[in-house]
């Protein structure tokens, strides 16, 4: 999880996983697209049926809504309105999917090659319509196209960013579950970022309920964890606190918001089954890198050198801790203490002293390092962030810059 502007440790993330997801994007090779003639797929039925649903469903509602434009104009005049705009609306999906296609197919793999598709392609279905609404006569002719126009610019960058395929596809399945040759390849991942006893892991896997994993294109297994649902009350009625075990993504996947997605996947989980109650992310920061995963993405997090963790704060981190992890917590400092169990290869502070002296970064690594001075014997910090509606927009306004910043740096 090492940011983009800290170089000091690069050597090391290169060669080995990280735990926790990246703060910032990943390289260039990680974010590019695939060739022409990959992403210039033949149809399959499947995506014929899409279209067609899309096709029936776009005539639908914006004829719909080009009729209830026009009503005041007389149920004639309303009629023509909504059949000019369904069969316009209908046309012009089966045009946005053609012009993307082509347009996404012509240009080189480049960062902005789907915001040129998506561009190109709704800007002349909404000269389409206007031209169309222009020789039907229509008197509401802004207000009957505005909606279309809008939707069909959101429908175009969609369907663009869809070309490229997902970088990561993410899978969920129960511990128990995995064969021996998936634990084969989870430890592989698994151990290239800590010297750990494979035993004690073997353990703490089978005790684990659910995994998350990530693999690439290709089908290697490049992201790893877990995520466990604890529930605890210490005077605040009950709250839920999604505590990650592990997460291990490789170096040329980071920036991909690996651990973002799979914990708002857990989120919107607990928030269905418990729409008020408060909700926190729980976990152990072992490497300097991984608590910057907070101080990078989230506004509210603890602990945090800005402030001391207030009481409420800290009594949810001890009761979980103590339900989690009882044999090794260690309440008075909020660290796990691992007495040497586990050793990172990368992330540890006294291996890469360089960082503290950070321009932007220093700082929270030097208070990192204070929290947590076991770190060099696998001591890891307990953190938690507060899912609340605000730390969530904040985390995507965050990424939102991260994957301009991606595109700014890839090869043109």
């Amino acid at each position: 999880m090492l940011p983009s502007a800290d170089r000091t440790a690069g050597a090391v993330a290169s060669r080995s996983p990280v735990i926790d997801d990246a703060t910032s994007a990943a390289p260039a090779h990680a974010h590019a697209e695939p060739s022409t003639a990959t992403a210039a797929r033949a149809p399959t039925w499947q995506a014929v049926a899409r279209v067609s649903l899309t096709v029936l469903a776009a005539a639908a509602l914006y004829g719909g809504w080009a009729a209830w434009a026009n009503r005041a104009h007389g149920v004639d005049m309303a009629l023509r309105a909504g059949l000019t705009q369904g069969a316009s609306s209908a046309v012009s999906t089966l045009i946005i999917g053609t012009l993307l296609e082509a347009v996404h197919a012509a240009l080189p793999p480049r960062r902005h090659r789907a915001l040129v598709a998506t561009l190109v392609a709704a800007s002349v279905t909404a000269v389409m319509h206007v031209c169309v609404h222009l020789t039907m006569g229509t008197p509401e002719i802004l207000r009957a196209v505005l909606p279309s126009v809008l939707m069909g610019y959101v429908f175009a960058g969609a369907y663009a960013r869809a070309l490229s395929g997902p970088q990561l596809r993410v899978t969920y399945q129960r511990a128990a579950d995995l064969t021996a040759d998936e634990r084969e390849v989870i430890w592989n991942l698994f151990s290239r970022s800590v010297q750990r006893n494979r035993g004690d892991f073997e353990d703490k896997l089978a005790r684990t309920g659910e995994v998350f994993l990530g693999r690439a294109r290709d089908g290697s297994l490049v992201a790893f964890g877990a995520v466990d649902v604890i529930e605890v009350d210490v005077g605040h009625g009950t709250e839920t606190l999604l505590y990650t075990n592990w997460a291990a993504i490789d170096p040329a996947h980071r920036g991909t918001n690996v651990i973002q997605r799979v914990g708002f996947r857990y989120f919107l989980r607990a928030r269905l089954r418990h729409p008020l109650r408060p909700i926190y992310w729980l976990f152990t920061a072992s490497t300097y890198t991984s608590y910057l995963l907070l101080v990078r993405n989230y506004r509210a997090y603890w602990p945090r050198r800005e402030e001391d963790t207030p009481a409420h704060p800290r009594a949810l981190l001890d009761a979980a801790m103590r339900r989690a992890e009882p044999s090794t917590w260690d309440a008075s400092a909020g660290v796990l203490r691992r007495h040497g169990a586990s050793r990172y290869r990368e992330g540890v502070v006294d291996d890469e002293p360089a960082v503290l002296d950070h321009p932007t970064l220093g700082p929270a690594v030097r208070y990192y390092r204070a929290r947590n001075a076991g770190q060099g014997e696998g001591d890891s910090l307990a953190c938690l962030c507060p899912l609340t509606a605000a730390n969530w927009w904040y985390c995507l306004r965050v990424a939102a810059q991260r994957r301009r910043r991606s595109g700014a740096r890839s090869p043109r």
